[in-house]
């Protein structure tokens, strides 16, 4: 019986969601510039990459450098949004001004539960 009640409890800890600040990107357009911000901001890399080599062939200089999100070189948009993956994979291509800081590890509190989720509205501007 008290191994069903650790069991128990046991699935219920690991059930508990992941608490972290959810973001919810929405393009101000339907420029290719700012589908690729959108992937930046959500961590996809994949994504992010085959965006790049739709946008065209050997990019990811240019990317890197030239398309700015919400006013922020792309790199540092995707580090202010915790998209650690796309930040590493777009610092490899840009200058140090437009290079993010690649996010680190966070401690959270399991216990509390903010289910909030915020909406980031995304345009591209020229840099």
């Amino acid at each position: 019986m008290k191994t069903i009640k650790l069991l128990t409890l046991a699935m219920a800890v690991l059930a508990l969601p992941a608490i972290a600040t959810q973001y919810k990107f929405v393009a101000m357009d339907a420029s290719s510039a700012t589908k690729i911000c959108i992937h930046a901001g959500e961590n996809q890399v994949f994504k992010l990459k085959r965006a790049i080599r739709y946008y065209e062939r050997g990019m990811h200089q240019y990317v890197a450098n030239e398309i700015v999100c919400n006013e922020l070189p792309i790199a540092q948009f995707s580090a202010q949004y915790g998209a650690a993956k796309t930040t590493k994979f777009l610092n490899q291509y840009a200058k140090s001004k437009n290079k993010g800081s690649v996010p680190t590890v966070e401690i959270t509190d399991l216990a509390k539960h903010d289910d909030e989720v915020i909406v980031i509205k995304v345009g591209t501007a020229p840099h």
